[in-house]
């Protein structure tokens, strides 16, 4: 009797310990978190070239990770571009204001950022990443925050 329940401890930590890592490595993601990309206007830029600047806000419930670099699409066609910042976590409710630069498009546009939950399964699978782990725990879920289509700036 005595030594059973030294045994049920050991049991229910095991199950315990076992339901956390389903938990990190195996459930579904959350909702899509919701992350905004809002022009706020044009500024001053060589002839041929167009800066626009962005206001990118985190309105998701958890904090996520903008990585570095940006897209922008013109109606039929992507090409990347560099962002001007690194990667950036944003807490929930905070933003950065960003400017980008580019040849002006003939047609409608948009800019579209990447970015990732910044959760300890997606921070894991970063270490993973960047340490070369021979682990196959999953692949990064990246998300994708569009602006609104914006009319050509040299129209």
């Amino acid at each position: 009797m005595e030594r059973a329940k030294p045994i049920a401890v050991l049991g229910a930590g095991v199950l315990l310990m076992l339901g956390l890592l389903y938990w990190l490595f195996f459930s579904s993601p959350a909702r899509y978190p919701v992350v905004t990309a809002t022009l706020l206007g044009y500024t001053n830029s060589t002839p041929g070239s167009v800066t626009a600047v962005f206001g990118i806000t985190n309105r998701a419930g958890v904090p996520v990770k903008l990585l570095a670099g940006c897209g922008i699409q013109v109606e039929a066609s992507t090409r990347a571009l560099n962002a001007g910042f690194s990667e950036t976590i944003l807490g929930s409710g905070k933003g950065l204001i960003t400017a980008i630069s580019f040849q002006a498009p003939p047609r409608r546009w948009r800019a579209r950022w990447r970015f990732v939950r910044n959760t300890l399964h997606e921070r894991l699978l970063t270490l993973r990443d960047d340490y070369n782990w021979p682990v196959a725990r999953g692949a990064h879920v990246i998300y994708a925050a569009d602006s609104q289509w914006l009319p050509s700036p040299v129209e």
